[in-house]
């Protein structure tokens, strides 16, 4: 399909296709440890179960609600029955949690920086600071902040290195908003998220520089219709058949 918005490929897919099917021999991950933060419910459990379907041994899901984690990981041990799927309840930006969970997770081969937050839409001149920051700085009860996409990204980027096995691979979930002019009407208002995924792209060009031996990407889906979108009641204003579907793997090829 033609690309809803200015599109840096050629050919814009928002449905999987079998080039990318994860049951293709050549995309196998047999044998390999897959963790995935923010595994519990949206575009999360959907990288697992991918995964799953890709011949994964072990996969190891985190993130901050053990209910949603347990659903996920009864569906991909209900469908592929010989994946060891481990659950973890921990905020990726607090670090003793994270430190615990990547001790008892040990040797893994694919890490997929995939939790996140979204702030509702406003101008900068509307801009509640607060709620601007949180996007950075993610305030849960008195006293106590989760930073999701920056510094959880760096939190979890930094207990995990120590157990990589050889040429592991970090995937930073992304999104292509950040390729949009602020001007492009969905962009208009989403200074906050933009900003904080331009600042998570830029540590992860870090972390591959700092570790050559290390595969790093940062990937960027469309427009999902997910709890997150919801929440900032964005999607109402976007046409449906622009959506990525939630099974499929990034828009652009």
């Amino acid at each position: 399909m033609k690309a809803p918005f200015p599109s840096l490929t050629a050919t814009y897919h928002n449905a999987s296709y079998d080039a990318i099917s994860p049951t293709r021999h050549e995309l196998s991950v047999a044998n390999k440890t897959i963790i995935v933060t923010g595994g519990g419910r949206g575009l999360g459990s959907e990288i697992a179960k991918a995964y799953a379907a890709a011949g994964a041994s072990r996969i190891v899901l985190l993130g901050r609600t053990q209910n949603t984690l347990s659903q996920t990981a009864e569906q991909i041990e209900k469908e592929f029955g010989s994946v060891s799927v481990s659950t973890h309840t921990a905020d990726i930006a607090d670090e003793a949690a994270i430190g615990k969970a990547a001790e008892k997770v040990g040797k893994w081969d694919v890490l997929i920086l995939n939790a996140g937050v979204l702030a509702d839409p406003h101008p900068v001149e509307k801009s509640d600071p607060m709620d601007w920051w949180r996007i950075f700085e993610v305030q849960l009860g008195f006293h106590i902040f989760w930073r999701t996409n920056v510094k959880g990204a760096m939190v979890t980027a930094r207990a995990f290195l120590p157990f990589r096995n050889h040429d592991a691979s970090i995937i930073g979930v992304n999104a292509n908003i950040i390729t949009l002019p602020a001007s492009n009407p969905i962009a208009m208002g989403a200074s906050a998220y933009v900003c904080s995924k331009i600042a998570q792209m830029k540590l992860l060009e870090y972390i591959s520089a700092e570790n050559p031996d290390l595969f790093v990407v940062s990937v960027h889906p469309g427009v999902l219709d997910t709890d997150m979108l919801r929440s900032m009641g964005h999607h109402v204003q976007i046409d449906p058949s622009f959506l990525d579907d939630g099974k499929s793997s990034p828009a652009c090829d």
